[in-house]
């Protein structure tokens, strides 16, 4: 069962901060009153910020997030251990201050609804140890109930379609990168999956605004929903994408 919340007036969404809590830390410690939300790339399952290590690090900051009544919520990106993000271990090291989120759940704010979806590809898997800092099932997952769910103003992602921001991306592509997509052989399919997925999301929820990490640039654009009708677009919804850089920190609107 997929738990959902209801979120406090004042909310906080944050880029990709890799297991960085020292550095955020201080920064959540200005607020009171306020949720935040981590867009991925959390950390989480890595040698320092697992099992024992993991619980006294929740433990923590806890007590830092309960006395100014702030919470923090995780959404898992692909370099966290999904294992975190589902039950039963999602509701083991969860409590009352620091969540982690499964994928789909449902946050309420306000009048709105926001959808949370983890997970991506990551392009560097060749260069990691499975199981230490790469873990099987970090994709964004295929949505089961997609039929019937509809109600979604604002999605939360780890991930977007790259073709969206590729005039943002670095151009030329970095010889790391570059060099990725030439020795993993499944790269290029898992990443156009991915891009289908998203594309999916966007025609399926329609959402008003859509907010992201993963690709370590901070830029907004406007992302166009259509269809073609008798060999012409028509458009059918508008989403104002926003991805957030690394421990970029920005203030839910609606």
């Amino acid at each position: 069962m997929i738990t959902n919340y209801t979120l406090q007036d004042n909310v906080v969404l944050v880029g990709d901060i890799h297991g960085d809590y020292n550095y955020i830390f201080p920064k959540f410690n200005k607020a009171t009153n306020t949720d935040f939300i981590l867009l991925g790339d959390c950390g989480i399952g890595f040698s320092e910020t697992k099992d024992e290590k993991l619980l006294k690090l929740i433990e923590y900051y806890t007590k830092q997030l309960s006395k100014r009544n702030n919470r923090l919520f995780l959404i898992r990106g692909n370099h966290d251990d999904p294992k975190y993000f589902i039950l039963p271990l999602s509701k083991e090291y969860s409590n009352e201050n620091w969540i982690f989120l499964q994928d789909f759940a449902l946050l309420f704010y306000k009048d709105k609804k926001i959808r949370v979806i983890g997970g991506a590809v990551s392009v560097d898997r060749r260069m990691r140890e499975t199981y230490k800092t790469y873990w099987y099932g970090e994709e964004l997952n295929e949505f089961p109930e997609l039929d019937y769910i509809k109600d979604t103003d604002i999605l939360l992602t780890h991930t977007c379609n790259h073709s969206w921001i590729d005039i943002f991306l670095p151009d030329p592509m970095p010889k790391w990168l570059k060099l990725s997509f030439q020795i993993d052989k499944k790269l290029t399919s898992d990443t156009e999956k991915e891009n289908h997925i998203c594309t999916c999301l966007l025609k399926h929820y329609r959402p008003e605004k859509w907010y992201c990490g993963h690709y370590h640039i901070s830029t907004k654009t406007t992302v166009v929903n259509y269809e073609l009708y008798h060999e012409n677009p028509k458009i059918l919804s508008e989403t104002k994408l926003q991805v957030l850089n690394i421990n970029e920190m920005q203030t839910l609107e609606i």
